[in-house]
């Protein structure tokens, strides 16, 4: 199995405006399994209240049976539909991929 993390952070003007962003891209990325059905297990996290200020927002764990199906996952057009609903509101990522 692989474990597909990434986390961003989350742009907004002020932490009204932040907090309403983090919800928008928590809900478009949890209709994900709805769609694409390689998706084994999801879970997107929010980074705790009180927490340091340069922690990332939001990390998004995904799992799949292999490599392979995380490739296709990749390139689905609903994840890439997604990908591009949530882009605006990104200002930073980074992402690891793990075998478990």
């Amino acid at each position: 199995m692989i474990k597909h993390i990434v986390i961003w952070r989350i742009k907004g003007e002020n932490d009204e405006e932040r907090a309403k962003n983090i919800t928008f891209v928590k809900d478009k990325l949890l209709e994900m399994p709805e769609n694409i059905d390689l998706i084994k297990d999801i879970r997107v996290i929010e980074n705790a209240m009180g927490t340091p200020s340069n922690n990332h927002d939001l990390m998004l764990e995904v799992k799949f049976n292999n490599t392979s199906e995380l490739m296709v996952y990749q390139s689905h057009p609903y994840h890439l539909d997604v990908v591009s609903q949530i882009k605006p509101f990104l200002a930073d990522r980074a992402a690891i991929g793990i075998e478990i």
